[in-house]
């Protein structure tokens, strides 16, 4: 599988949980892909004020859908859970590398040393050794920087994994046992590993 490239594609396609429960229910009716795009204007499932931007936040839940197998994309269709949303989570780690290196070398640490604050310095230095790694991120505008920090950390929040944006502690989700075998067994211990802690396994 080719390496995914870094992208600052999350300041405008950030956690869209409902977007993403839409999209996965069309996808368990089996339904084409040009027609569920019909359908989500026609009958305005997104419930958005304008259809300008569809398209772009459809491709983007339908691409990090894809990355989903029947059991996982079956509780993102069906279930409002916590399973749901790290299910959810998953599939954006799965197709943004910068979100899922964040998660890895970050989120995951933090919660290995049981430093539950996450500050935004923590993001910026993240951001600044992505800088002097990659001559694409070094080229981004502070500003870019800024907002990514802002959409990862309300993305934390949408998926329950801050408490809140302004003090921002860590919470560790309680999810059944029988997701965290899954992701053992599909080989992507490293994802569960990244919202929950080395400990989890």
């Amino acid at each position: 599988m080719k390496e995914l490239d870094y992208t600052a594609r999350m300041t405008g396609e950030p956690y869209l949980y409902f977007e993403t429960k839409v999209v996965a229910k069309l996808m368990q009716d089996k339904i084409e892909k040009e027609k569920m795009v019909d359908m989500i204007k026609e009958e305005n499932l997104f419930q958005y004020k304008t259809k300008k931007s569809i398209d772009k936040i459809f491709n983007a839940v339908y691409k990090r859908l894809c990355v989903l197998d029947e059991y996982l994309l079956n509780i993102v269709a069906n279930y409002n859970s916590q399973e749901s949303k790290i299910i959810v989570l998953y599939g954006l780690m799965k197709t943004n590398r910068l979100f899922f290196e964040f998660m890895n070398e970050v989120f995951r640490e933090k919660i290995n040393e049981r430093s539950y604050k996450l500050n935004k310095s923590d993001i910026m230095a993240f951001f600044d050794s992505k800088r002097e790694q990659s001559e694409k991120v070094a080229k981004w505008h502070d500003y870019t920087l800024n907002k990514l920090s802002q959409v990862f950390t309300k993305t934390l929040l949408e998926a329950g994994l801050i408490n809140n944006k302004v003090e921002k502690r860590i919470v560790i989700p309680s999810i059944d046992k029988g997701l965290i075998d899954h992701f053992i067994e599909i080989g992507d211990a490293a994802y569960i590993k990244a919202m929950m802690g080395d400990m989890i396994i």
